[in-house]
């Protein structure tokens, strides 16, 4: 009887010890769960950033194929070689969407519009009338700043254009 009982415990260690090196403890299971949702947390927050300055580029290209536009119907529609007016007082800025049928007209299709449908791209035109000579578009930047353009081309601008000495 002491021969199996001595038997019996012997078998009972080896299948403890085996036990205990073959799985993961509760502790090291939760550090593990931990670590990986920081990593998560990190790299969320990293996206986040690139995808902000990528619609960021795109706004930019946006203004330059309005600018683009704007010159092209300059050049071959207008009578006079101005820009088209559309303000009625040029401390109203216009939304994009009438920007684009009025002052660009069938030069650049689709029309841009912003990459997060949180707003448009803003036009003033002075002085206030038919042939506008000078015009002033821009959109703000999630990065911070605004990229504006005028008849002179497009720039990066830390605020926003509130009067045309202060476009590019």
């Amino acid at each position: 009887m002491n021969k199996r009982r001595g038997f019996i415990l012997a078998e009972y260690e080896r299948l403890r010890s085996r036990r205990r090196t073959k799985g993961f403890t509760l502790i090291e299971l939760l550090i593990v769960v931990v670590v990986i949702g920081i990593l998560a947390g990190m790299v969320f927050v990293v996206i986040g950033g690139i995808e902000a300055n990528a619609r960021d580029r795109v706004r930019e290209s946006d203004m330059r194929a309005i600018f683009t536009a704007m010159e092209r119907q300059r050049r071959e529609v207008i009578v006079g070689g101005g820009y088209m007016a559309i303000t009625a007082e040029p401390a109203t800025p216009v939304p994009g969407h009438k920007l684009t049928t009025i002052a660009i007209g069938d030069f650049l299709n689709p029309i841009p519009k912003d990459p997060l449908n949180t707003g448009d791209f803003i036009y003033r035109a002075w002085p206030s009338a038919v042939n506008s000579r000078e015009f002033c578009i821009w959109a703000r930047l999630e990065g911070g700043g605004f990229i504006a353009v005028s008849e002179k081309g497009p720039r990066s601008m830390a605020t926003a254009p509130i009067s045309l000495p202060a476009c590019p």
